[in-house]
């Protein structure tokens, strides 16, 4: 408290007479602050009654620098005249460093001497607080969708600076009292240093530039800031089909959207089915497990430095059957396949194609009970044969395959005007069948009934 109210109280033929008194502190109050080209150090002094003479600074030597002379010469320091405001009773005295380059802390001490009611010396110091910061990595790593923290430590400190530190990320700002949806800071103030994290779960930010400093004006260098950068990657590695038991699966694992290339990439898979690497680049790894017989799960492992993503994935063996092509009255072709033995929902990995060309419509997938998939590909428009696939897998890895052709056929029917209650010979066509099993038509007329006994 700079001020504290007392009562003087007076009692004279039982009367009593009360005044107050505001009896204020005195004290010294210095600052130093970094500008853009210079330090600035002020000492401010409050509540005296008269201006103290003399008000002057030292430096950690113990040299002295007083607003009109200075007792060293030097062209780093300048002493800037006091200012003196009797009615407030306030003072301000100012020294100015002129350099930036400094290795250690810069330390003024702010003296006042005064004679009343004692003589001392009233004396505070002012600090600008020369701090240091580390990081593991300038380069940081994360796969798309997971957690990363990012770490920095501040050293060298006059006190605990949790409260100053800032996180940037663009325009948005994050501090230990403020962070958002997903985003965390942390500190932890040990031996004069604070340690910092910023956590970032399920990160999709894409590369960022990332910036941490104290957020304060009597630091140097100007914030201790440093800017570390954020590598977002992704990783393509896919369930692995096969429709034979023991017969060799491929996989391939790749990271993409990368700025660097990893340190290693990783595949693992079932202990009876070793994988053999065949080809390896600086962003993928392909190769094959051998005499697959069994269900089982594969892990692609990517390491940069000392961070690590993994990503788990099946092999499974199945098999798929593909009913033959069948027409609706609106003369639509309907395939219909069933995959089995799958230990998962997989109609994700599935896809069809008609002549190589993947179709991205008329599909239904659906998973049964009883480890089962159905799919149903409906084809509209035919005009030519062709031959329809599915496909359980994708271009990464081994998969699973079926096909059957794709008959192109139509019919026509002749018209013919005919005189009533007499006969009359209608032609019905089968127009471009190439297939064997149609064995018969039949012609139906409008009112329903059906020549049977007359189909030639």
């Amino acid at each position: 408290e700079d001020r504290q109210a007392l009562k003087c109280q007076a009692t004279k033929n039982g009367k009593t007479i009360t005044k107050d008194i505001d009896l204020k502190t005195r004290y010294v109050e210095a600052k130093a602050m970094a500008h853009k080209d210079h330090y600035m150090f002020t000492c401010s002094m409050y509540n005296f009654d008269r201006q103290p003479v003399p008000t002057y600074w030292t430096n950690s030597a113990g040299k002295y620098y007083y607003p009109t002379k200075e007792e060293v010469d030097t062209a780093t320091v300048e002493t800037m005249t006091d200012v003196w405001n009797s009615k407030a009773g306030m003072g301000v005295i100012s020294l100015k460093y002129k350099s930036m380059a400094i290795t250690a802390d810069l330390v003024y001490t702010c003296k006042v001497d005064v004679t009343v009611p004692t003589k001392q010396t009233i004396s505070t110091v002012a600090t600008i607080d020369h701090i240091t910061v580390a990081v593991p990595s300038s380069k940081v790593y994360v796969h798309t969708g997971e957690s990363v923290t990012i770490t920095a430590t501040f050293s060298g400190l006059a006190a605990d600076y949790s409260n100053d530190i800032v996180w940037s990320i663009g325009e948005a700002k994050y501090t230990k009292a403020k962070g958002a949806e997903g985003i965390t800071v942390e500190t932890a103030f040990k031996d004069n240093s604070v340690t910092t994290k910023l956590i970032i779960t399920n990160y999709r930010l894409g590369d960022k530039d990332v910036i941490v400093m104290v957020d304060r004006k009597d630091v140097s260098p100007a914030g201790a800031k440093t800017t570390l950068h954020v590598d977002q990657f992704d990783i393509t590695f896919d369930n692995a089909y096969s429709t034979s038991s023991g017969s060799d699966v491929s996989v391939t694992c790749l990271v993409k959207n990368n700025k660097a290339d990893p340190d290693s990439i990783t595949i693992t898979g079932p202990t009876a089915s070793a994988f053999t690497s065949t080809q390896k680049t600086g962003a993928s790894n392909a190769g094959s497990f051998k005499k697959v017989s069994a269900d089982g799960t594969m892990e692609c492992a990517v390491k940069y430095g000392s961070y690590e993503a993994k990503v788990e994935r099946k092999i499974e063996l199945i098999s798929i059957t593909v009913s033959d092509q069948k027409w609706d009255t609106a003369g639509t072709a309907l395939f219909t396949a069933t995959i089995s033995e799958c230990s998962f929902n997989l109609v994700s990995d599935i896809n069809w194609y008609i002549d190589n060309k993947k179709l991205t419509t008329g599909i239904t997938n659906s998973y049964k009970t009883g480890q089962k998939v159905e799919s149903i590909l409906v084809v509209k428009g035919v005009q030519s044969d062709g031959t329809v696939k599915i496909k359980v897998g994708s271009d990464h890895a081994g998969s699973g395959s079926a096909t059957k052709a794709l008959e192109y056929y139509y019919m026509s029917i002749g018209k013919v005007r005919v005189i009533k209650d007499s006969s009359a010979t209608i032609t019905c066509k089968l127009e471009s069948y190439k297939g064997t099993k149609m064995t018969k038509l039949e012609v139906t007329a409008t009112d329903g009934t059906t020549n049977k006994n007359n189909v030639i």
